[in-house]
C-alpha cells in the first residue's frame, strides 16, 4: 500500500517549492524540452567535470554512450529553477536525478482471499548531479530535497542508496544533511577509466530519517 507521510504535500504541490521544481523528463514533450535535451544535458555536464564521478564505474562517457543510457532510465527527473527566458521557456536546468538499480516491489497474493495483492517493500540506486553554476547555492537543498521525496512517494520506498568513488567526499557531506549516512564499502568494484578497480562507497537515506529531516525543516520555515 502507498504511504502516507509529511512528503505528500509535495505532490500535492506538484513537487514544487518556492522558485524550485522537479520535472519528469519526456523526450515526445518537445515544447518544454526541445529537440536536443539530452545532448544539451550531457554538454552541461561535461562543461560542469561531474561526468566522471556522476557515472561513476562507466568507462565510456561519451555523448553517445551517456546519451543512450539516460535516455533508458526511468524516470529520469529534471531539477529545474524557474527563470523567465525570451523564447517562453520559465525555468533553467540545474541538475537531474535517475534510478539505477530498484530492487524489491513485487507484488504477491494475499493471503486473505479476496484481497488485492501487496506490494513487497523497495529501494533503488540513484545517480544525481547538480550544473556547476548552482554549486554553493541554497537551490540545490532545496531541489535534492524535492527529487528524494519524489523517489519516495511515487516509487512506494523504503530506502534510497547510493554510490561515489572514494575521493569523491563531497557529495557524502551534501547528503548527510538529509539524514543520509555510509552504509557500507564494496572493495574494488568500480571501473576506472585508466582500468584500475577501486572501492565502491555505499550511503543510504531511510524513509523514516528524511521525513524526519522534512518535518523538522518545514516547522522551521513555518516559525
Amino acid at each position: 500500500m502507498p504511504y502516507d507521510s509529511i512528503l505528500d504535500v509535495f505532490k500535492q504541490d506538484g513537487w514544487r517549492f518556492g522558485n524550485c521544481s522537479v520535472i519528469v523528463y519526456d523526450r515526445h514533450r518537445e515544447d518544454i524540452f526541445g529537440r536536443h535535451f539530452l545532448r544539451d544535458l550531457y554538454d552541461g555536464s561535461a562543461a560542469a567535470g561531474i561526468l566522471g564521478d556522476l557515472f561513476c564505474g562507466m568507462t565510456d562517457l561519451s555523448a553517445d554512450a551517456i546519451c543512450g543510457y539516460l535516455s533508458t532510465r526511468n524516470p529520469l527527473l529534471i531539477l529545474a529553477v524557474d527563470r523567465d527566458y525570451a523564447d517562453g521557456r520559465a525555468w533553467e536546468t540545474a541538475g537531474f536525478a535517475f534510478p539505477t538499480v530498484m530492487v524489491g516491489g513485487r507484488l504477491v497474493p494475499s493471503v486473505a482471499t479476496g484481497e488485492p495483492p501487496r506490494q513487497t517493500e523497495k529501494s533503488i540506486l540513484i545517480g544525481y548531479g547538480f550544473l556547476r553554476e548552482w554549486w554553493g547555492k541554497p537551490e540545490i537543498t532545496v531541489l535534492a530535497m524535492l527529487m528524494s521525496a519524489y523517489f519516495f512517494v511515487t516509487q512506494n520506498l523504503v530506502a534510497l542508496h547510493g554510490q561515489s568513488y572514494p575521493w569523491n567526499r563531497l557529495t557524502s557531506k551534501f547528503i548527510r544533511k538529509f539524514g543520509a549516512y555510509e552504509s557500507g564499502r564494496i572493495p574494488k568494484f568500480l571501473d576506472t577509466r585508466d582500468g584500475v578497480l577501486v572501492d565502491s562507497i555505499v550511503s543510504t537515506l531511510m524513509r523514516e530519517d528524511f521525513e524526519s529531516y522534512v518535518r523538522k525543516t518545514l516547522l522551521q520555515i513555518a516559525e
